[in-house]
């Protein structure tokens, strides 16, 4: 009787105090509804006071050690972009001041070469007599044993020259040609003998000169001025 009554009651909805005491799977089964899923226990956590202040003092470190870390990468990168632009900079200087070095230098080389080349050949022809009257007291007194010999120069110079020549040969019995020759400059003189010959040429002198000038100021110069003796 009392079980057709538990499932009279069962079918009406109705609970008896047994029926708490079964399990809600039965239960479930006994009242024709789903057992309700028990929600998780929620555990809240506890901190003690110093906890809290020493996990807020470590994030305000690590945050302000970010800020540093951020900052100084700032800074390295600032640096860095202000050191590239001083180098270049700095390299477009040295390349603006080489040039200007260079420039001023051929500038310098050609108004030397310009003097020299107005200079040489005007110092050649005023002092042509006394160099070319040096050359022949050297020249001319080991020649006495020789028969015969050429004297080609300007022919201003030979006034200058011949009785010096005829003194330095006297009782050589050299017999001695002289030509003259308006191609040669005041200063140049060529003494041809059978065997050799000795010449001074003034534009040999001026190139001489210039080369050693180009050496001291501009090494590589390739702009040169000639030194024409017809200048």
């Amino acid at each position: 009787m009392q079980r057709t009554h538990h499932a009279s009651a069962a079918v009406s909805g109705v609970l008896y105090a047994e029926d708490f005491d079964a399990p809600p799977a039965q239960v479930a089964r006994s009242t024709g509804r789903t057992a309700p899923v028990p929600e998780p226990e929620v555990i809240i956590p506890t901190y003690s006071v110093a906890e809290l202040h020493a996990a807020t003092v470590r994030a305000r470190e690590e945050g302000r050690q970010l800020e540093r870390t951020e900052a100084a990468a700032a800074n390295a990168a600032r640096s860095g972009a202000a050191l590239t632009e001083l180098a270049g900079q700095v390299a477009e200087t040295q390349q603006q001041a080489a040039a200007a070095v260079d420039k001023a230098l051929h500038a310098l080389a050609g108004t030397t070469l310009s003097l020299l080349a107005a200079a040489v050949p005007d110092l050649c022809r005023r002092h042509a007599a006394a160099e070319l009257q040096a050359l022949m007291r050297r020249v001319l007194p080991p020649l006495r044993q020789v028969p015969s010999l050429s004297i080609r120069l300007h022919p201003a110079m030979r006034p200058a020259l011949q009785e010096q020549v005829a003194t330095l040969l006297l009782d050589a019995g050299t017999d001695v040609t002289w030509i003259e020759s308006a191609t040669f400059a005041a200063g140049d003189i060529a003494v041809t003998w059978q065997n050799g010959c000795a010449l001074r040429d003034t534009a040999s002198i001026g190139a001489a000169i210039r080369d050693a000038v180009l050496s001291l100021l501009v090494p590589e110069t390739t702009e040169l001025v000639e030194m024409n003796d017809d200048q």
